[in-house]
């Protein structure tokens, strides 16, 4: 029995779908990117610096005679291949990748009658305390296999970035005979890719689930010869733009949508609309009533992750910006980061706040091991995200590589939160670079985040050269006497 492409691609967004590719992007990448050249007759596809600059996001110059990254991925994605078949029923092909070559091997295993290409998708509960968005995917012109790819490597990327969000409702799916999907869409996200001559061309649009209005349009560009860390740098705008907790454009839509908040009777959705509204209006009567009616929420839904996660958020940033809403949020927070952690033990967003809190209680072996681990673990981020690791960094005295990290993710996003100016200041001010301190000094007046400068002296790890200066005390007091003209 020949090989049908159509099948084959559904095979393989089955293989992709399953619980062994999750959370794996790289594979993905990989696997789609070997399949979808299996029948080639060339083969630099498949030679190593092919592999590792298309797939690996490894520079031009990668000899793989030095670098064995190739040969240890394509052995993880040979382990993982042999396992789902091992621990599947049968499916009608079966793609390897023989001990000692690159080039898969698709094998017809049989005729399957009513094969199922996709995991079954039934439609879930309702969730109003969720952002709940329905993702479609489509290509224009000639179906060629290498935009067949990038939809591929788009359709994972942004999957992985929204599933990783406790509170965004996500489906993926074709409407059934009746049309519908599932019940309590609020969004409908289309994303469309199609050749151009400089290469591909991303269009996107959302909607309202009840109307056809658009609400949001954007476009990007990728070139013919792109490399797989644009794609992560594309979707990281992409999904940052819409769904990001503290700049995405979807949210807010999400909280004006629901102006009667007061009224709502879900208490999760009261607690969820006031965080995001803090969140959107940083200052200390919002997070009081955000704290305030997240605890009540919690009192009646104790696991809830997505409350859970709010309300360690909600700590930390009591905590760097002064406010007092409880008494010892360090040691309140602490707690509840740990014990929200056996309820979501994987949430990148709890590990950042347990860190945070950590360092605030002077445990910086802690905090510098997963500021490390936060490193290490690239790919599609937030902006949020990017922008509390980084101020993670600085926080433990690395100055010189947190804030140009800071700087460059605040510049591509032209978005700037409250605590960039006082981290701005503090960078300047901690190097004796007077004139720029004094540019940062006068816009932090004019936020009222004077109280956060005091609070990152108070915590931070002390850079050595103020240690030898006469410490915390000595630091505290010359920038107070330096602000004091801002009072």
């Amino acid at each position: 029995m020949a090989i049908n492409d159509y099948e084959l691609s559904k095979e393989l967004e089955y293989l992709l779908a399953s619980y062994l590719f999750e959370n794996k992007s790289q594979m993905k990448r990989l696997l789609s990117y070997l399949v979808h050249h299996a029948s080639s007759t060339s083969e630099s596809v498949f030679d190593q610096r092919a592999i590792a600059v298309k797939c690996l996001g490894r520079n031009a110059d990668f000899d793989p005679a030095e670098n064995p990254v190739v040969r240890i991925e394509i052995g993880r994605l040979r382990k993982l291949l042999t396992r789902f078949y091992e621990e599947e029923l049968p499916r009608l092909y079966k793609i390897s990748i023989p001990l000692g070559q690159y080039r898969p091997e698709i094998a017809v295993e049989s005729v399957i009658e009513g094969a199922k290409y996709l995991p079954e998708l039934r439609p879930s509960p309702a969730n109003p305390e969720r952002l709940s968005v329905l993702l479609q995917f489509t290509t224009e012109g000639e179906d060629s296999s290498d935009l067949y790819l990038l939809r591929h490597q788009i359709r994972i990327g942004i999957t992985i970035a929204l599933q990783q969000q406790e509170a965004i409702r996500l489906l993926v799916a074709i409407p059934g005979e009746d049309g519908k999907v599932a019940d309590s869409i609020d969004f409908i996200m289309r994303v469309s890719l199609a050749s151009i001559d400089s290469g591909f061309q991303l269009s996107s649009n959302v909607c309202l689930a009840e109307s056809a209005e658009n609400l949001f349009v954007d476009s990007k560009s990728l070139a013919v010869d792109y490399q797989a860390t644009q794609i992560d740098e594309l979707l990281s705008f992409l999904v940052s733009e819409l769904f990001d907790h503290e700049i995405g454009a979807l949210w807010r839509e999400w909280v004006s949508r629901r102006d009667n908040y007061q009224n709502v009777g879900v208490l999760k959705v009261y607690a969820l609309v006031q965080y995001q509204r803090y969140l959107f209006d940083e200052n200390e009567n919002n997070i009081r009533v955000a704290y305030f009616s997240i605890k009540n929420a919690l009192d009646k839904h104790p696991g809830d992750k997505i409350i859970n996660t709010a309300l360690a958020d909600i700590y930390y940033r009591m905590i760097i910006h002064g406010y007092r809403v409880v008494e010892e949020p360090i040691e309140q927070g602490l707690m509840h980061v740990r014990e929200a952690l056996r309820y979501s033990p994987a949430s990148e967003k709890l590990h950042t706040v347990h860190a945070f809190l950590a360092l605030f209680n002077r445990e910086y072996d802690f905090a510098i091991t997963s500021v490390l681990a936060t490193e290490a673990n690239k790919g599609v981020k937030y902006f949020s995200t990017s922008f509390h690791a980084q101020t993670l960094r600085c926080l433990m005295s690395e100055w010189a590589v947190g804030f140009p990290e800071l700087k460059k993710l605040c510049n591509r996003f032209s978005s700037y939160p409250k605590l960039f100016p006082v981290l701005a200041y503090l960078n300047y001010f901690l190097k004796g670079q007077t004139t720029q301190s004094e540019k940062w000094k006068e816009i932090i007046s004019r936020q009222s985040t004077l109280s956060s400068v005091r609070q990152f002296i108070k915590y931070m790890k002390m850079p050595d050269e103020w240690s030898e200066k006469g410490g915390r005390e000595k630091l505290l007091t010359s920038v107070t006497n330096d602000l004091q003209d801002k009072q």
